[in-house]
Order: C-alpha cells, then sequence, then structure tokens
C-alpha cells in the first residue's frame, strides 16, 4: 500500500516534466506522513474490531441471562398460581373467600388471646394484692398459698421477683426456715437486678443460722456485704456475724 501511493505521485511528477530532487524529497515526506496517518488508522481499526467483538459477547451474556431470570419468572408465577389456587383465589383476584376466612378466624383467635391475657393479668395482680396484704397482716399461711396461685400463673416478671420473696418472708416469720431459704435462692438466682436481691441474701444467711448452719450462713452474708455493700442489708449483716442469731 505504501509502496503504491510513493510510485503514484512519483509517476505523476515525472509527467508533468516538472520533477526535480527536491520536489521528490518533499513528496516523499508527504507520503510518509500519510502512510503515518494510514497505520494509526489500521491500529484504530484494529482496536475497534476487537471492542466490537467483545461487545458482542457481553451482549450474548447478557441475552443468556436475560432468558434465564424469564425462565425463573415464568417458573415463580406458576408457583403462584398454584399457591393462589389452593388458597381459594382466581387469576383475575376473585375467590378470596378461604383469605378472608382465615384472616378473620386468626383476628378473632388474637381477641381471645388478647381478653385472656387482659383477664389474666387481673387475676394475677389481684393474688398478688391479697398475698401481700395477708403478709402485712400477718396472715402467713395465707399468704403464701396467695403468692404460690399468683407464680403459678406465668406472673409479670416485675413482681415475681418480689412474691418469691414475701413468700420467703412469710415461710421465715413461720419458721420455715428450709423453705424460705428456697425463695431467698429464687430472688438471688432468677431475679438478678431485682432490689431484694440483698434483702434476700441477709435474710437467706440469717435462715441457715437460725438452722444451726453458722458456716453457710457466715458465707452468705460475707458474699452480701462483697457484692452489696453501700446496702441497708449489708449493714445488718455486719451486725449479724458480730452476733449470730441464736
Amino acid at each position: 500500500m505504501r509502496r503504491s501511493i510513493l510510485f503514484i505521485f512519483i509517476l505523476l511528477l515525472i509527467i508533468s516534466g516538472c520533477a526535480t530532487q527536491q520536489d521528490l524529497n518533499a513528496l516523499k515526506s508527504q507520503v510518509d506522513m500519510l502512510q503515518s496517518r494510514l497505520s494509526i488508522a489500521e491500529t484504530k481499526m484494529a482496536e475497534n474490531s476487537k471492542l466490537t467483538d467483545q461487545s458482542l459477547k457481553q451482549q450474548g451474556e447478557l441475552q443468556n441471562r436475560y432468558s434465564e431470570l424469564q425462565n425463573q419468572i415464568f417458573t415463580l408465577q406458576g408457583s403462584i398460581d398454584q399457591v393462589s389456587a389452593s388458597a381459594g383465589l382466581t387469576p383475575s383476584g376473585g375467590g378470596e373467600s378461604k383469605i378472608s376466612k382465615l384472616e378473620k378466624d386468626v383476628q378473632a383467635l388474637k381477641d381471645q388471646l388478647q381478653n385472656k391475657a387482659s383477664v389474666s393479668a387481673a387475676t394475677q395482680k389481684s393474688l398478688y394484692d391479697s398475698g401481700f396484704e395477708k403478709f402485712k397482716a400477718g396472715l402467713f399461711s395465707d399468704a403464701v398459698q396467695d403468692f404460690k396461685g399468683f407464680l403459678t400463673q406465668n406472673p409479670d416478671p416485675a413482681l415475681a421477683g418480689n412474691a418469691y420473696f414475701y413468700m420467703g418472708e412469710s415461710l421465715y416469720a413461720m419458721a420455715k426456715y428450709d423453705d424460705a431459704i428456697l425463695s431467698y435462692d429464687t430472688v438471688v438466682k432468677k431475679f438478678k437486678d431485682s432490689d431484694k436481691v440483698p434483702d434476700a441474701l441477709y435474710k437467706q444467711g440469717l435462715s441457715f443460722m437460725k438452722m444451726g448452719d453458722n458456716e453457710t450462713g457466715t458465707l452468705i452474708l460475707q458474699q452480701l456485704i462483697k457484692e452489696h455493700p453501700k446496702t441497708d442489708a449489708a449493714k445488718k449483716a455486719k451486725k449479724a456475724l458480730k452476733n449470730p442469731p441464736a
């Protein structure tokens, strides 16, 4: 290609009869410039061709992916249609009787549960209040029964810790120290955030001492002083360690 261009220009000059060496050199320079531009153009054409091939490949991959997604949509739509049919729905959106019935049944159950929860909460609070009033009145045995009834009804955790504590207090007042220890221990282990924990530890320690187990009682009172040093229960525990109850 380059030789053809050069030959044509030289031939034209020769034919015109005015070709000189200077003209030939100038012509050769122009031809070299044209050849350089032609080379650059050929390189760009090759690059564009390569990019076109890549673009076609990507386009083919996208087309395949589109087809796959379309198939998945058709499959999902078929599943939806099957579920709708089994639920009593028609493709046009009618026949919603089964769905409506299910929604009504669910709402009815929800209302029943809410009503039962309200009644249960009122009953629980009533038992707790009754137990507490009987405890203050010195009716310890009756208080224990009310607190037990309250605790068997999946009570509000905010009151459950107190119920165990006052049940322990009632049992302690009746000198049933072994049972009282269990109630106090429940407060300590299951209701660690309760403000009754220090008092429960204190009365638990005293209960062991009342039963003649001063060693265990001492350890519990020491635990109280260590873990809750600024409480009134800790102050009473220090006094109890100096003068253990008989």
